[in-house]
């Protein structure tokens, strides 16, 4: 994987603060994914996010994504002088679903404070990401000592980070303009601002950058096919965002198959229009790709978990919570089945999640994780347990099976587990071979109330 890679090229982590605008595409929802893997891999520490462009369920849907990787506690500041009224995002209502903390934008601080505790607190270097508007960093600049920190925003980002890296621009011409850059008067001013008076190296992965990497789409595993799904991007978006974040988690130019052209940017505060002045030595850096598209494509999609087999047709993936569990009666009988309270209990203490396979709204196969329950041999943060495959006995043989087992086993792994386990009747030949097909073993023959069954496992 593109992570032992990296790993085996670091150091130590890289201290991270990522802003993202998280509303006008849902790239943003990929690039944070990578980050949030990559922590839990760790090749980077992520200390802060940011969002620069806010609205109704920016905070919920933004905590929902880290809470789908066990890292609710990476804190989120807001900025309130970008708030959309009168728009709505429709991933971050499908996401903010899914939160389960109950956050909202009430409990979020102003990013700039959180930005400057979060730099405060290192000992350490970072590199800020930043993926949408950069007024935040701005406001960092041009903070004051305060009751966080006795250095100003200057002196704060001049002695606690190494480098600003934006997805922003378009420098493929004389001049460019790029939505990052131009959409509104503050992210115009904020980025004239900061080529014009940033004490740290800027680097600028453009437009023309990831336009033609197309990457993610409505089959990604958990939040983020759910994120292109409601954006409508079921095949896949440019990787502007992605990139920027892959970039960053490398750290390396040429390893990450770019070079940068070095020298002077500027960007007009009225028109956002930008340009480039090159000479060597110069503070800021474009990024030039050095690979074919296909090199960077590969790479997001494989940390994103793409590429799996799927049956033909149209179909969708997703996690339900107990509001909707009753709908599962379509695929199995939950009256008659004597472990349907055991489940419901489960998914109350938050241990089991259900996910479902549905093909034009209808309910078509179940599979579930558990990741605490001594009887399935769970070890927290190590192993988890696959339960309750079953697919809906009209639709069997038509690959549905296959499909949200991989989906399952992928997001499993996301969330940081080695191992899996699960436990089958040894009279199912069928859901055997299946499992043998993923990779599972059979390490012991058991017996219970429903009788004799495999217990299998698999390394992930």
């Amino acid at each position: 994987m593109i992570f032992e890679e990296i790993k085996a090229n670091k150091e130590r982590p890289t201290r991270v603060i990522f802003g993202t605008d998280w509303w006008s595409d849902c790239d943003d929802v990929a690039a944070l994914a990578i980050l949030l893997k990559a922590h839990k891999h760790g090749l980077i520490d992520l200390k802060a996010i940011g969002v620069n462009s806010v609205m109704k369920y920016s905070a919920p849907s933004l905590k929902a994504v880290c809470e789908q990787y066990d890292l609710g506690s990476i804190p989120i500041g807001l900025d309130s002088r970008a708030k959309r009224k009168g728009t709505l995002c429709l991933y971050q209502k499908a996401l903010a679903a899914h939160c389960k903390s109950g956050f909202s934008n009430a409990d979020c601080p102003e990013a700039f404070k959180l930005y400057r505790r979060a730099l405060a607190s290192l000992k350490e270097k970072a590199v800020v990401v930043d993926v949408g508007f950069p007024q935040i960093i701005m406001e960092v600049l041009r903070s004051q000592p305060d009751e966080i920190s006795d250095l100003s925003g200057m002196q704060l980002v001049k002695n606690k980070v190494s480098e600003i890296i934006l997805m922003g621009g378009r420098w493929d011409k004389p001049t460019g303009m790029e939505y990052n850059f131009c959409a509104y008067r503050l992210n115009r001013k904020a980025a004239a601002y900061l080529c014009e008076h940033c004490p740290v190296p800027l680097t600028f992965l453009g437009y023309e950058v990831g336009k033609d990497v197309i990457t993610g789409g409505k089959t990604a595993p958990g939040l983020v096919g759910t994120a292109y799904a409601a954006h409508f991007s079921a095949n896949g978006r440019p990787s502007w965002d992605p990139m920027t974040a892959l970039f960053a988690i490398v750290g390396n130019a040429e390893q990450a198959g770019y070079r940068k052209v070095q020298g002077k940017a500027a960007v007009d505060p009225k028109t956002g229009r930008n340009r480039f002045e090159a000479f060597d030595g110069g503070p800021h850096a474009y990024l030039v790709k050095t690979k074919e598209d296909s090199f960077y494509k590969k790479q997001i999609d494989d940390i994103l978990g793409m590429g799996k087999s799927r049956p033909e047709g149209s179909f969708e993936i997703r996690q339900i919570g107990l509001d909707e569990y009753s709908n599962c009666s379509a695929i199995w009988n939950m009256e008659t089945c004597p472990h349907t309270q055991t489940f419901i209990a489960q998914i109350k203490a938050g241990v089991r999640e259900v996910y479902i396979l549905t093909v034009d709204g209808a309910y078509i196969a179940e599979c579930d994780l558990v990741y605490e329950n001594p009887e399935y041999g769970t070890i927290p943060g190590q192993r988890a347990y696959l339960s309750r495959l079953i697919v809906k006995k009209a639709q069997r043989e038509k690959g549905y099976g296959k499909a949200i087992s991989e989906y399952v086993l992928a997001l499993a792994k996301e969330k940081g587990y080695r191992e899996i386990a699960l436990g089958v009747n040894c009279n199912n030949t069928a859901a055997v071979r299946l499992y043998q097909s993923l990779g599972f073993t059979i390490y012991e023959e058991a017996e219970d109330v429903d009788g004799k069954f495999y217990r299998m496992e698999k390394n992930l």
